[in-house]
């Protein structure tokens, strides 16, 4: 959070010192608070387990990151908030109460915020929220991973913000782009350049995140063929927004 605000309030950091800071906030973390919990332990006890460490680091920054690229619209970040906490404290809850507790948390915290950021937004995120947001969310999974959480309940879980950050960058770099460079071609950027409101992007967002969160949901409580089926119909509706984007947003052409 103080990095964040040092970004925000003092001076724009550079790109170096934002991620250096940022690898030694999640390396402090990692140390500190994983090793109290048993599965974590014996993961990295285990033959070739500090790969661990170098991924748990990527996965910090990566969503940092992620959260911070996405914060560039009304109430989608404070809406995929709440989704995802929300949907963690539920997958959590059978391993660790205390840690589901502070899912819930999250979650409320961002739907008290959203009361304000709804659009039109009276107040924004910002840096400070944004990635101190991803951290938190980050923070969570590892901790449930810990405790036994399958990883990919999370994966597919964020999967929405995942494909967004990575489908653009990937067609930023196709194009000789420098991906540093700020820009506003994400999907839900697209979207409203294409003529929706922020409500209406936050409500399909939010629809694919609630999708998603119910299919793993479903497959937890072995109804596998159902959670199979929503998640089947979360891709479909994103695959298919994709291709409505690209023909309707020429901003690669």
């Amino acid at each position: 959070l103080l990095v964040a605000i040092v970004d925000d309030l003092v001076r724009p950091l550079k790109v170096w010192e934002k991620t250096l800071l940022l690898l030694l906030v999640a390396s402090v973390f990692l140390m500190g608070a994983i090793p109290d919990y048993d599965g974590w332990s014996e993961l990295v006890a285990e033959e070739d387990g500090y790969w661990l460490w170098p991924l748990g680091l990527c996965w910090f920054f990566w969503l940092c990151n992620v959260f911070n690229f996405m914060d560039g619209m009304d109430g989608i970040s404070a809406t995929q908030t709440l989704c995802i906490a929300g949907w963690l404290a539920v997958y959590v809850e059978p391993f660790d109460v205390e840690l589901a507790n502070s899912a819930w948390v999250l979650a409320a915290a961002s739907a008290g915020f959203l009361f304000y950021n709804f659009p039109p937004a009276r107040i924004f995120m910002g840096d400070i929220g944004s990635l101190f947001i991803g951290f938190c969310v980050a923070a969570l999974v590892v901790q449930s991973v810990a405790v036994g959480l399958p990883f990919y309940y999370a994966v597919v879980l964020l999967g929405y913000y995942l494909f967004d950050t990575s489908y653009t960058l990937l067609r930023r770099l196709s194009h000789g782009e420098n991906p540093l460079h700020a820009h506003n071609k994400h999907l839900y950027q697209r979207l409203v350049r294409i003529g929706w409101s922020h409500w209406r992007v936050d409500l399909w967002a939010g629809v694919l995140t609630t999708l998603n969160g119910l299919g793993i949901y479903c497959i937890a409580q072995e109804l596998g063929k159902m959670g199979i089926a929503l998640l089947i119909a979360s891709l479909l509706i994103l695959l298919y927004s994709v291709f409505w984007i690209e023909r309707r947003d020429a901003c690669f052409a």
